[in-house]
């Protein structure tokens, strides 16, 4: 791969969503896409092919479990990890 790693950041939250963004400004990581509910977070996965998705499990509306749901049956070849930190 030759750049930074692309990383989608879901958080109800822009507060989260900005120290998301800093805290991997200077990584190998770097936020090319930014959601602040599921559906939104869903609209921009299917136009976008993150390497990484940092997902927010509590949120208003559409849940981060129930956003996560969808994201695995558009791309069902994607791998998981939680992580309750």
């Amino acid at each position: 791969m030759g750049g930074k790693y692309q990383v989608m950041a879901v958080d109800d939250s822009a507060f989260t969503l900005t120290i998301i963004s800093t805290y991997l400004e200077n990584s190998e990581f770097e936020v090319v896409e930014a959601a602040r509910n599921g559906a939104d977070a869903l609209e921009r996965f299917r136009h976008a092919d993150p390497d990484v998705v940092l997902l927010d499990i509590v949120m208003p509306g559409m849940s981060g479990q129930e956003t996560l749901k969808e994201m695995l049956t558009l791309r069902p070849e994607a791998r998981w990890s939680w992580s309750a930190r």
